[in-house]
């Protein structure tokens, strides 16, 4: 299990998993330079063509949280063994421990 969080307010319009063409854009976390990327890498990508995380695990700068964030998501993934109520107990705890801490209200998509 892996899961990753994101500023929403930093993304355009909505986010789509798909596989990559090869002309999205794409800054990894922490750099200021866009890489290349490969076609046929599943990536959940925004309205933009903006890649939010790529090869579903890295995460990208454009949508690092700070402390300036607002309106948080997370991306949950698993694996096809993982049960439903597993998922979602995880997603619960996930957002027991950051609204305790940072307050906010949350919804489970």
């Amino acid at each position: 299990m892996s899961f990753r969080s994101h500023d929403l307010d930093k993304i355009e319009g909505n986010i789509t998993l798909r596989l990559t063409q090869g002309n999205e854009n794409y800054i990894s976390l922490g750099s200021e330079e866009a890489k290349e990327v490969k076609a046929g890498i599943y990536s959940y990508i925004d309205d933009a063509n903006d890649i939010i995380c790529y090869s579903e695990i890295r995460q990208v700068d454009k949508t690092k949280v700070t402390n300036e964030s607002k309106d948080i998501f997370f991306i949950v993934q698993v694996n096809k063994e993982t049960s439903d109520k597993y998922v979602k107990d995880i997603a619960k705890e996930l957002i027991t421990v950051v609204t305790y801490y940072l307050g906010g209200t949350d919804e489970i998509l």
